[in-house]
Formats: structure tokens, C-alpha cells, sequence
């Protein structure tokens, strides 16, 4: 737009205007005061990027991606929502089928049920959503702001998995040091792939290598050594069959047993003129690592309190004492505290 300077006050001696774009995913607010721009680009809105079709659930859900709202991390106050909002046929009316927390991600998905799956539907078979933020800026009742989608429209199809496969049971447990997943089925189809995946402490499931599954007829196992002591773990298995993919089952959290406290021998023994002592803990703990003689005097502080992560750790003893000194030959005990826990060994020095 142009504005010529008759369109003017002439007693105004500054001119302020605001250009408001909206793209996509996107506004841009252009604000000029006195020919200095100010640029500020937002997204005060989530905006829905797709809906797509849940593969293999019956028919009935679509999968929905959302940008974020700019105003989830742009301001401070108490927990924020995401709602999906689903509309009751034409009219103008909207319901809350599903809900989650903001986290702070740059996009979500979430897995919504449509009003009518399209295998067999007659007519008009898409449902509309739109997502919509809420956020409470303080205690007060009804201090809360929204911020709403466009509304998109998708639709669920009937793509229902091969019935033959049937799980009959399944379980997940520790088998000495390693995890032993386990499902049995009560039919199959020709040509079943299982794919598995797991989380660990809380995380995200990572895939895993499927081809350790073994079978015994209808029984199939997959055994996990990489596991950590003192961690927890959850499994899932899918599996496929003419290009169509299904959850099978999610295991309960597994916990695998913290390693207790070791203190391994120095090596080598004897040793002239440096040794290693190794020693593991079973979770991060404040470490001292000190060398007495057989009168139990202090010869040397290899450790003073540092802080150390869970598990293995080595430290060289150079033979020294305290003062720098080469200690005498002999027989020396090194003792490792660690939290309330104490161990000790010997060694022998032979110059």
C-alpha cells in the first residue's frame, strides 16, 4: 500500500504502521517507528502439518503432526495443553477427543479416533480436527489463553492386520545377566517378520537387532544381553505380514539389579614400579582410594573424595608415597570407599 503525504496531519511528526503477513506455520509482525523496522516473526498458533491413516487398528484412528505454539515456550506460566478437538458432524460444534501436556516439542503427534471409519461408509466419511493450546497464566479461575489450529479434515481406513496371527501370551524377564523376551502364538501367517524395539529408563524404544529371534513352533524368544545393571527397560514387538505392520504386545518394565561394589586385584602383582587397581560401582558415589602399610599408616591418597559414574574405573598407583618418596618394598593393602561401603586388598611391591 503507499501513503502519499497528503493523507498526512501535518502536525504529526512521527508515523508508526504495522504490516501483518500470514503464511503457513507462520505471521510476521513489521513494525516501523520512525523509519527504524522492527521484525518479529511467531507462531502464536499450532498449525496441523498432516493427518494420516493408523495402519492395522480396525479402522477408526487417524494419526495427527502438529507444529507447536510459538506462545508454548515464548511465555512463562503453568502448565500448558494441547487439546485435539474433533467436530460433531457439520455443525459447528466441536468435542475434546484427546489431550496431552507441552513439553517444549517442536512437533507432536497424537493419535485421535475419527466419527466414522470409511470401509463400507456411505457418504461423507472424513472427520475435522483442529488443535488448540491452552494455557493457564496463573491461579486465578479463568485466567487462561487459547490459541487454535485452522481445522483439517482426514479420515481412518479399515486395514485390519491378518487375523491369523494371535498372540497367547508373553512375557519379559531377566535370565542371569541378560533380559529373555518371550511370545507364543496360537496361529501364523506365511511370511511373519517381528521386529523389536526398547526403551530404556524412560526413553525413547530404539530397534534392535530381530535376527536373534528363535523359534520353537509357535513360541519364539529374543534374548538381549546388552543390558545395563541398575537400569529398567520396556519391549516391544511388532511384527508384519503383506505389508502391513501391528503392534503385538508391550513388556512390563524390566529392572535389571545394580552391580553391587567391587574392588578387583591390582595388576600386576607383585609390581615394580607402578600397578592398577580397578573397581566397579553400582551407582555414581563421592570415591576415596588410599594405600596403608601393614601397620596401617597412610603411604598414599590416590583418590580424596571425586565424584564417579556408575560402573568399571582404573587407577594407577606409580609406587610413590604421599611425599614423592619411592615406597620400600613390601606388603601394602589398598582400601576404596565408596558412599557407606568400604573394601580393601593387598599387594606387594618388590623393588
Amino acid at each position: 500500500f503507499l501513503i502519499s503525504p497528503e493523507d498526512l496531519d501535518p502536525v504529526d511528526t512521527w508515523l508508526e504502521f504495522q504490516i501483518r503477513i500470514d503464511a503457513p506455520g507462520q505471521i510476521e509482525e513489521w513494525a516501523e517507528l520512525d523509519n527504524v523496522e522492527n521484525i518479529i516473526v511467531t507462531t502464536y498458533s499450532p498449525y496441523i502439518t498432516s493427518i494420516a491413516d493408523v495402519p492395522a487398528d480396525d479402522g477408526g484412528e487417524v494419526r495427527i503432526t502438529f507444529h507447536r505454539s510459538y506462545f508454548e515456550i515464548g511465555h512463562s506460566g503453568m502448565p500448558k495443553t494441547y487439546r485435539i478437538l474433533r467436530r460433531i458432524g457439520h455443525a459447528d460444534s466441536w468435542e475434546s477427543v484427546v489431550e496431552l501436556p507441552g513439553t517444549g516439542a517442536l512437533t507432536y503427534t497424537m493419535t485421535a479416533p475419527t466419527v466414522v471409519d470409511s470401509a463400507g461408509a456411505a457418504g461423507d466419511y472424513w472427520s475435522v480436527f483442529k488443535v488448540r493450546l491452552e494455557t493457564i497464566l496463573s491461579a486465578m479461575p479463568g485466567d487462561t489463553v487459547q490459541h487454535t489450529s485452522c481445522p483439517d479434515s482426514g479420515y481412518s481406513v479399515d486395514n485390519t492386520a491378518p487375523t491369523a496371527t494371535l498372540l497367547q501370551s508373553c512375557s519379559a524377564a531377566m535370565r542371569g545377566s541378560f533380559v529373555e523376551v518371550v511370545w507364543e502364538l496360537s496361529e501364523i501367517d506365511p511370511g511373519i517378520a517381528f521386529s523389536i524395539s526398547r526403551a530404556e529408563n524412560g526413553g525413547d524404544f530404539v530397534m534392535l537387532d530381530a535376527g536373534g529371534v528363535s523359534r520353537d513352533g509357535l513360541r519364539f524368544a529374543y534374548v538381549d544381553p546388552g543390558v545395563n545393571a541398575g537400569s529398567s527397560y520396556v519391549y516391544k514387538v511388532e511384527c508384519s505380514s503383506g505389508g502391513v505392520s501391528r503392534l503385538l504386545f508391550i513388556s512390563e518394565t524390566i529392572r535389571v539389579p545394580a552391580a553391587p561394589l567391587a574392588l578387583h586385584q591390582n595388576r600386576p602383582n607383585p609390581f615394580n614400579p607402578s600397578t592398577t587397581i580397578s573397581f566397579s560401582l553400582p551407582a555414581e558415589s563421592a570415591v576415596r582410594l588410599e594405600v596403608y602399610d601393614v601397620s596401617g599408616r597412610l603411604v598414599a591418597r590416590l583418590m580424596d573424595g571425586a565424584r564417579l559414574s556408575a560402573g568399571p574405573h582404573d587407577v594407577q598407583w606409580n609406587g610413590r608415597d604421599v611425599s614423592g618418596r619411592a615406597a620400600a618394598s613390601g606388603i601394602y593393602v589398598y582400601r576404596l570407599t565408596a558412599g557407606k561401603e568400604t573394601l580393601s586388598r593387598k599387594m606387594v611391591l618388590l623393588r
